[in-house]
């Protein structure tokens, strides 16, 4: 498979025929639609390696996020890399996220939480995450996710719109990994540093 970030960033044309859905990537898009679980079923009938995708409404289009910002850069790279989500029906899907540095909290769009099994109850009070954009409204969940095969129980911020790509972020990854960007080669490695007992 082809770096996926690399890909996103040149491909991001195609890629605006799918706002809002999610797809199936290898070196080409292989599976897209609404609902992750019937996307996954049809990559998976194609024997291929893929990472699935949702391709956020926003995208091809310079944006400033409460939570994220994307910055005018002079590298078309994104740090992106494959992450292992766990359903709370302990269904595994692999993503496609965003590892920042600068993130003190993992974020997860609306709809990729509600295919993730998160529910909103009425009697819940919603936060509020600031950032230079202004403010959304988000809830705070836990998230079983994977990462190279090791097993982790993060916090996350449930954000309620679509408008954000997941995102890792510090908290509780960057304790348990040694995390190294190589811009130039285009590349992120994850080294484990964390308890053999997770």
């Amino acid at each position: 498979m082809t770096d996926i970030g690399t890909w996103i960033v040149k491909n991001k044309l195609l890629l605006s025929r799918y706002k809002g859905r999610y797809v199936a990537i290898t070196d080409k898009i292989i599976a897209h639609g609404e609902h992750l679980r019937q996307v996954d079923k049809m990559a998976r009938e194609q024997e291929n390696e893929y990472v699935l995708y949702y391709v956020p409404q926003n995208i091809g289009s310079l944006t400033i996020h409460p939570i994220h910002l994307k910055s005018v850069s002079l590298t078309d790279w994104q740090p992106l890399y494959p992450i292992e989500l766990i359903s709370l029906t302990n269904e595994s899907f692999t993503y496609s996220a965003l590892i920042d540095s600068g993130a003190d909290i993992s974020c997860i769009p609306l709809k990729v939480g509600m295919d993730m099994g998160f529910e909103r109850y009425p009697q819940e009070v919603r936060l509020k995450a600031y950032g230079i954009g202004g403010e959304i409204d988000c809830l705070l969940r836990e998230c079983q996710i994977k990462i190279d095969d090791h097993p982790l129980k993060i916090p996350v911020i449930w954000i309620q719109k679509d408008e954000t790509e997941l995102i890792i972020g510090r908290s509780v990854v960057f304790d348990n990994f040694h995390i190294t960007f190589k811009q130039k080669e285009r590349n992120i490695e994850f080294c484990w540093v964390g308890d053999t007992d997770k």
